[in-house]
């Protein structure tokens, strides 16, 4: 166990970065589109409803960014050229990372189908 944390610290320490980064969106999202006075008759008409689509959408949004550059080869060819280590190898699991966005932005996609009825 411990050599397992040893080798793929960096890729733990990367998704955990990317999941705080989301949690950070989306509660930041949140909380401007709830407190926000400028949205305060939308919130009338709508409720919390459009805090929580422009939350969602701003997570997407920066998963459908972020899943452009694992698979950009010049980027990935330049940074191994400059780094070294653990950065290298990291940037061999690019595939990996991809497909670990791309679940996220599956996940952030789909919607019960039930939520809309009353």
């Amino acid at each position: 166990m411990a050599c397992w944390i040893l080798n793929e610290k960096l890729s733990v320490l990367l998704l955990l970065v990317w999941l705080g980064l989301n949690l950070y969106l989306f509660i930041d999202t949140f909380h401007w589109y709830e407190d926000e006075d400028a949205y305060t008759y939308t919130r009338i008409m709508l409720g919390s409803t459009l805090a929580w689509a422009r939350a969602s959408a701003t997570c997407l949004n920066f998963n459908c960014m972020l899943i452009l550059l694992p698979v950009s080869r010049n980027l990935i060819s330049f940074l191994r050229g400059c780094c070294g280590g653990a950065l290298r190898r990291q940037l061999d699991k690019n595939i990996i990372f991809h497909k670990m966005v791309a679940y996220g932005i599956s996940s952030e996609y789909t919607e019960p189908k039930d939520i809309y009825k009353r």
